[in-house]
């Protein structure tokens, strides 16, 4: 897949929306094994950041925490991307699978309370 076919590249370009909290690399590598060792650093750095505002801001009972590296895995966009899913106790999600698209309006008011938790 190439980046201009990759719609993580496309999320990352502004150009299609997400549908919940992504954590990714700027440039596109298809699998985690091609990542180099300081970027995956830098994902984790950026998951555990998120997560404190995510905890600040929309008071999760816990989050999710995902990568699916290849087909196999379950991962259905091939580029190395991190998926952090607040959760509710009893909210009887079991497997980590992206739903429908969310109202856009509610995900923007999120993405900004989150934005905001990122400043504390």
């Amino acid at each position: 897949m190439s980046q201009t076919d990759c719609p993580i590249c496309r999320i990352v370009a502004g150009e299609l929306p997400s549908a919940h909290v992504l954590v990714v690399p700027r440039a596109h590598y298809a699998g985690l094994p091609e990542l180099p060792p300081e970027l995956a650093a830098a994902l984790i750095q950026a998951a555990q950041r998120l997560a404190g505002a995510l905890y600040r801001t929309l008071f999760p009972d816990g989050i999710n925490l995902s990568l699916a590296d290849r087909a196999a895995a379950g991962e259905e966009l091939m580029h190395v991307h991190l998926h952090l899913r607040p959760r509710a106790a009893g909210d009887g999600m079991i497997t980590v699978k992206a739903g429908a698209p969310s109202d856009p309006a509610a995900l923007e008011e999120m993405a900004v309370r989150v934005r905001a938790g990122l400043q504390e």
